[in-house]
């Protein structure tokens, strides 16, 4: 193996390692708390609970083996995690990714810039998505 190629697995390692330790480091219960309090009543769902960490730990949550009440997903959830502010993580390189939920609200995403994706499968939406003037990486 020559310098140049063990420079770059180096270099790369090290960046894997960084970003391990970053998501290792995002703090899940309070990101539960913040969602709470900008949702308000009723509580956290299971869906909802387990999207958030999905969704700040790039990965993709499946509810479809939930029972109908842990599936329900508020809309307004997808629309806070999607603008998160710069006191918050930023959702990971999966983006938003979900299957199985029923969605309950209007979604409205309009007017926001999502530089990762949106995936809403094989779940029931209720109302309309608003997606006026939004940026979204895909959908």
């Amino acid at each position: 193996m020559d310098a140049t190629i063990r420079k770059l697995l180096v270099a790369l390692s090290a960046m894997m390692l960084a970003i391990g330790e970053l998501h290792a480091a995002i703090d899940f219960p309070w990101l539960e708390g913040q969602a709470s309090k900008a949702l308000g009543d009723p509580p956290l769902t299971l869906c909802e609970r387990n999207l958030i960490r999905a969704a700040f730990s790039g990965t993709t949550y499946d509810c479809t083996k939930l029972p109908d009440a842990d599936r329900v997903l508020r809309a307004a959830l997808i629309t806070w995690i999607a603008s998160s502010d710069g006191n918050m993580p930023r959702a990971g390189r999966n983006g938003i990714a979900v299957g199985g939920a029923k969605v309950v609200g209007k979604l409205d995403l309009s007017n926001l810039k999502m530089p990762y994706p949106l995936a809403i499968m094989k779940s029931v939406i209720e109302e309309e998505i608003d997606l006026s003037s939004a940026e979204v990486r895909a959908l």
